[in-house]
């Protein structure tokens, strides 16, 4: 089935009247399309165990910004920051994450311009110098936990 006259507005997305709305975030059209409902709770934790740790893509307080723009533009999770930090810190997996969501160490990454954007367009963003290491870093963090996330619904239970 494909979605005809499809766009995205952040996280609202219209849809022409006849059409069939498949799911709620950009882009996914089809057989290949996952609704929001599919991204559980432990399906969220699963992906950030991933990534999650000293040697790993999460390994600093201040790359939850992308976990949380990810959460919030392509899971519907509330676009809230604090909000998303105490849900992150509330899933099961949380007792074993050894970087842990805290919403006082994202307020100076959050007050960059960036962290006011749908993740999905960082990919044609120009980071300003001051912003550009923690930019790269989230950028690239937002697209592997996505994928994560994709591969944990995929994943045989």
């Amino acid at each position: 089935m494909e979605i005809t006259n499809f766009y995205n507005y952040g996280t609202m997305n219209q849809v022409e009247p006849g059409a069939t709305q498949i799911n709620n975030y950009y882009g996914a059209t089809g057989a290949d399309a996952v609704p929001q409902s599919a991204y559980t709770d432990d399906v969220v934790g699963r992906a950030i165990v991933a990534l999650n740790g000293s040697k790993k893509p999460l390994c600093e307080k201040q790359l939850f910004l992308a976990i949380i723009k990810v959460l919030s533009c392509k899971c519907g999770w509330s676009g809230k920051w604090a909000t998303s930090c105490e849900r992150i810190n509330q899933l099961p997996i949380a007792e074993g994450l050894e970087v842990k969501c805290d919403y006082n160490n994202l307020k100076s990454s959050i007050a960059l311009k960036f962290a006011s954007q749908d993740y999905r367009d960082w990919a044609t963003y120009e980071p300003t110098p001051a912003e550009r290491e923690i930019f790269r870093k989230n950028k690239a963090l937002a697209q592997l936990f996505e994928e994560e996330l994709d591969r944990q619904i995929r994943a045989p239970q």
